[in-house]
């Protein structure tokens, strides 16, 4: 068990918040803006718009997104290391 959790117990020592913000916001939520905004504009499907109009939208909807699942993994992953810490009980 200390070999599966050694990451996460290192992330856990950052919080809650640093985590959310990190994985959730920036790594899922940004990344996925950018990249769901290149596919559309570059898609021809942005009718005209230039590719700012079609991100800034984007930066405010994924982040959001990315903000719920960021929370989420934090709760299964909690959940997860407190289960094996107690002995899977």
């Amino acid at each position: 068990m200390e070999q599966k959790f050694a990451k996460w117990e290192k992330l856990r020592v950052k919080g809650a918040w640093n985590f959310v913000l990190k994985y959730g916001v920036a790594g899922w939520g940004l990344t996925t803006a950018l990249l769901f905004s290149a596919l559309i504009y570059f898609a021809g499907r942005s009718a005209g718009a230039s590719f700012a109009r079609v991100l800034l939208p984007s930066l405010v909807i994924f982040p959001l997104f990315g903000l719920a699942w960021g929370w989420a993994m934090w709760a299964l992953n909690e959940k997860a290391y407190l289960r094996a810490k107690s002995g899977g009980k």
